[in-house]
């Protein structure tokens, strides 16, 4: 089997480069499902069985335009450079430094790798967190259509400028727990499975690394992910939505992060957890 490439093999300028042209290409191509993710997590009150996906982005298209589906792009870009780069330098370094400075895991051990991909998704959030606040937004805008249209969240300015004077900076930050508590458990679940199935494909079928290796064991740690951090997110997302100068909504956002699981599982039953779970998968077993 081929040694693992880890940090002080790669190439760092190729590396950034090549990082940079791939988020960009996932970007374009999977953030039109990112968009209806949000909004079938933000929907409390429609059965989502027999939901078809590309219909309801064909009918999204229809009503909206092509910037319709692509509301907040270029905000969600603009924090994925940074976030995503900071990401898997941080995964990688951690890697090389669990593996160098700690004894308790062996350096290709699934622990190492779970543990790399929580420290990097802690850093990554810092960068990330609040444009994916703002973008949300965004993607959901209609839900203040009812508002005149001077008050209507159509730009990330006037989104932005909106938290800034109801929240201040705490705002741009909020659900950073929540956020961790699904994409810090996510990210080492998606490296702990990537790698180890990577491993387990090298050994028995594929002992030079191709392509299909990759893909094969990224698309199962994607799906494998996705279920166990579903119901987390759609709560995340409820939380980040909330309007911080709507009593009601202040109200429901100071009870927390486990209040809305429960009320969640209350008002929609389990079902409501998974909300968006296709849509998801559809990002992450690409992505």
């Amino acid at each position: 089997m081929t040694a693992s490439i880890r940090w002080d093999d790669l190439d760092k300028k190729a590396f950034f480069l090549q990082a940079t042209g791939f988020i960009f290409a996932i970007d374009v191509l999977l953030y039109p499902f990112d968009l209806l993710t949000t909004r079938l997590q933000a929907d409390r009150f429609m059965d989502h069985r027999g939901i078809k996906i590309f219909p309801m982005l064909k009918d999204i298209l229809r009503r909206e335009g092509l910037p319709g589906i692509f509301r907040g792009f270029w905000l969600n870009t603009a924090a994925s450079f940074p976030g995503q780069l900071i990401y898997y330098v941080g995964y990688e370094y951690s890697v090389s430094m669990i593996g160098r400075y700690l004894n308790v895991f062996a350096h290709d051990s699934p622990g190492t790798h779970a543990a790399a991909g929580a420290i990097a998704e802690a850093m990554s959030a810092v960068s990330y967190l609040p444009c994916d606040i703002v973008s949300q937004r965004l993607q959901c805008h209609n839900k203040y259509s009812f508002l005149p249209k001077r008050l209507q969240m159509s730009s990330a300015f006037i989104v932005t400028r909106h938290i800034w004077r109801s929240e201040g900076v705490k705002g741009f930050f909020r659900g950073f727990w929540p956020y961790m508590a699904v994409y810090g458990p996510g990210s080492a679940v998606w490296w702990a499975v990537y790698e180890g199935a990577k491993s387990a494909y090298a050994v028995n079928i594929d002992r030079n690394h191709t392509l299909m290796n990759h893909i094969t064991s990224g698309s199962m740690a994607g799906v494998i992910s996705c279920l166990l951090t579903n119901p987390l997110d759609v709560a995340r997302t409820r939380l980040q939505l909330l309007e911080f100068d709507n009593v009601r909504e202040r109200r429901t956002l100071q009870t927390g992060f486990l209040k809305m699981l429960t009320n969640i599982v209350k008002q929609e039953g389990y079902r409501g957890l998974y909300k968006g779970i296709r849509v998801r998968m559809l990002i992450r077993a690409p992505g």
